[in-house]
């Protein structure tokens, strides 16, 4: 029983990959379609069912929950995630991700950042796990974070050995503009009106990849190792 569950489960998964970014590529160019795409996800809801009736969720599967507050928005569309690995679509054009961190304090050394990194290399974001120490990971070892201009980062740099760093200490010493407050936790935003790939700033809608990973880290205990819930992978389609 155990092996169908398994069987079952990686097939619904398949189903989900590609319903999710076939279907929703029709949405991006044929919206009259977008009935055929509702469809074809709503029998992938029915396996996915009938495999988790099958048995209990194996372990790799388990505690997939983001804890953080992240939210993406473009246009007139904002998108809020609850799982630690999903998908987005975007137009090519700006947006902004709203987050949430701890200010931070270098004389308490409390360092809280948020980390974010944008990679193309998939092999790299499988190094992305629960117990993985940041030193183990390329983009997110020490030393790889990017340089920022006086309040942040104005674009958004594609690359497989750098992140941003973005913090908030006051609106003297920011990375993001802070949009509210509640207790610790700061609610902060980074506007990104583009892109920077193969050493040079480019449009979103000249920028030759359809696919990238938008990878969020927050080390909300300091420990500089990845703990379930601290992270966030997207797997990002540009329309």
């Amino acid at each position: 029983m155990k092996l169908l569950h398994t069987v079952l489960l990686f097939i619904s998964l398949y189903l989900y990959i590609f319903i999710l970014q076939a279907g929703w590529k029709v949405y991006c160019l044929h919206q009259s379609l977008y009935t055929q795409y509702m469809k074809q996800k709503a029998l992938y809801t029915i396996f996915i069912f009938v495999a988790l009736l099958t048995g209990p969720v194996p372990c790799y599967a388990q505690g997939n929950v983001f804890k953080n507050s992240v939210s993406i928005k473009q246009q007139n569309k904002t998108y809020h995630f609850t799982r630690s690995f999903d998908s987005l679509y975007l137009n090519r054009d700006s947006f902004a991700i709203e987050f949430e961190t701890k200010k931070y304090d270098e004389q308490q050394k409390k360092r809280y950042a948020t980390r974010i990194a944008a990679v193309t290399d998939q092999a790299l974001v499988s190094l992305l796990k629960p117990g993985q120490k940041l030193a183990n990971i390329p983009f997110f070892s020490e030393g790889t974070g990017l340089a920022a201009e006086e309040f942040g980062y104005g674009n958004l740099f594609i690359d497989n050995e750098g992140h941003h760093y973005i913090t908030y200490t006051d609106e003297q010493n920011r990375r993001a503009d802070l949009v509210s407050v509640n207790g610790e936790l700061l609610k902060l935003r980074w506007h990104i009106p583009l892109a920077y790939y193969q050493d040079k700033d480019i449009e979103f809608s000249k920028l030759p990849l359809v696919n990238f990973s938008l990878v969020i880290f927050n080390d909300t205990n300091l420990n500089k190792t990845v703990d379930e819930g601290e992270f966030l992978v997207l797997f990002v389609t540009l329309c």
